[in-house]
């Protein structure tokens, strides 16, 4: 008898891309929340929003990527070309939508 097979999912598509993820830097807003999305030290994405603390952001599929923290939270990056114009959050409760502000 051997061990189970277990096949584990790995990211794919533009979100492991480091160039990819330095345009998604910046900050949406969604409602009245600012969404403020970095890179830290080693290159990956964090998501600090307004009276939350900062959530880790993990390379999923496409321009998706999953809230580390968060069973059930994704946050996906849409825009033509190279511009990230916008993040759409996935959440539990429904989808929202924040635009890219402009400073």
């Amino acid at each position: 008898m051997v061990k189970d097979i277990v096949f584990a999912r790995r990211a794919a598509g533009e979100c492991i891309d480091p160039a990819f993820c330095e345009r998604c830097a910046g900050l949406f807003k969604s409602g009245g929340v600012n969404h403020n999305v970095s890179l830290d030290a080693e290159g990956r994405l964090i998501l600090k929003s307004d009276f939350q603390p900062a959530y880790r952001l993990e390379p999923q599929q496409g321009r998706r990527f999953r809230i580390v923290e968060l069973d059930g939270f994704a946050i996906e990056f849409r825009g033509e070309d190279d511009r990230i114009d916008q993040v759409v959050f996935h959440q539990p409760n429904g989808i929202f939508v924040g635009d890219r502000s402009v400073k």
